[in-house]
């Protein structure tokens, strides 16, 4: 059969006619079977290199997290300890107990937020004035600010025996402060009053709630002093 049969073939004579080709010429066929080889042995490497920048990878990774462990956000810390210590467990000359004033809760609009904290402030001011009792600071109560949480868990934080809570509603040019003293180790009310006032005075409205809280405690016979 002559080349220019084997030429106008179907695609499986080709076939035929290359294998036919590739047995009458060895040659060809030991170049075809090197470049076979040479093509495996590339694909090799470039596989090994790839298995190796994998595992170079993975080693640097664990070398880090070694070096460099995972720490919890300090302020988690911080409260998960504070949580973890009990009121009781504070020392406190004379057995005193402690005050924590809370920031006054704003139930109307935002724009009387103002009014709120300046009564905490005062709250605050005038509660530490009596002789024995020990009221926290402005800067620790205001943290709690627009946090919700449970009663006991925010005293625990505080190291408190004693929280004050209280609201503010405005209706027009009146103002409902409803003010409560609750017992951090029962989670249980002791005393509870609520002020209505007209005045437009702010500071005035301030000093004049402030004074009338202070009063009706000690009046109530709240054990705050030592």
């Amino acid at each position: 059969m002559s080349e220019t049969a084997f030429a106008s073939t179907s695609a499986p004579g080709l076939l035929v006619a290359e294998t036919a080709a590739d047995q009458a010429s060895p040659d060809k066929k030991k170049k075809k079977s090197k470049v076979r080889s040479a093509w495996i042995s590339f694909i090799g490497r470039i596989l090994a290199q790839m298995c190796g920048a994998v595992a170079t990878v993975v080693l640097g990774l664990q070398l880090v997290r070694g070096y460099f462990p995972a720490q919890p956000p300090a302020d988690a810390t911080r409260v998960t300890s504070a949580e973890a210590a009990p009121a009781a467990g504070i020392l406190r000359p004379g057995g005193m107990k402690v005050l924590a004033v809370l920031p006054v809760a704003n139930y109307g609009d935002r724009q009387h937020d103002a009014f709120s904290d300046g009564l905490t402030e005062r709250l605050i001011a005038e509660l530490a004035q009596i002789p024995g009792v020990h009221v926290t600071s402005r800067t620790s109560s205001m943290h709690f600010r627009d946090k919700a949480g449970l009663l006991p868990s925010i005293a625990r934080q505080l190291g408190v025996d004693f929280v004050l809570e209280s609201s503010v509603v405005t209706s027009g040019g009146r103002r409902r402060i409803t003010v409560q003293m609750i017992d951090a180790a029962t989670d249980l009310h002791v005393w509870v009053r609520q002020y209505d006032s007209a005045e437009r005075d702010v500071l005035a409205l301030h000093s004049t709630i402030a004074r009338a809280v202070v009063r009706d405690v000690r009046a109530a016979g709240i054990a705050l002093e030592e």
